[in-house]
């Protein structure tokens, strides 16, 4: 099993984390990371219906906060869900895992503003995932 969440549904109470390659410095490999929170649905439909898209279930409303949001570029990129602390909690850590829940697909042409980005739902494909990747 390559990679496994305990739920099959992304809740919009967690965090997702997007690497933020405008603030990466030049001369280094160092990732910055944006926080963001799923939206419900019928946001994202409300601002792209002018552009007569509308969102399908297999994808996710992200973003949508001044400053955070994938750019140009980003498409293709992953939408991270982190769990676990790291953390000392009554002398046991919690180990820090990051699992990829979302792929950045379409946004609006200018980023960072309060328009939310559309994003393929990995959730949907987990089944298909796994039988398909070779995790040997």
């Amino acid at each position: 099993m390559m990679f496994r969440i305990n739920y099959r549904k992304v809740d919009r109470q967690y965090q997702f984390m997007l690497p933020d390659h405008r603030k990466q410095n030049l001369h280094g490999v160092t990732k910055k990371l944006i926080s963001m929170q799923v939206r419900d649905p019928a946001l994202c439909n409300r601002y792209y219906r002018e552009v007569y898209l509308e969102l399908a279930p297999a994808q996710l409303c992200v973003g949508g906060e001044i400053g955070r949001d994938a750019c140009p570029g980003d498409s293709g990129g992953p939408l991270m869900l982190k769990r676990g602390t790291g953390k000392l909690d009554n002398q046991i850590t919690s180990q820090v895992r990051w699992y990829q829940v979302g792929i950045v697909s379409l946004g609006p042409q200018h980023c960072g503003g309060k328009i939310p980005g559309i994003y393929v739902n990995l959730l949907n494909y987990i089944d298909w995932i796994e039988a398909t990747v070779d995790t040997d």
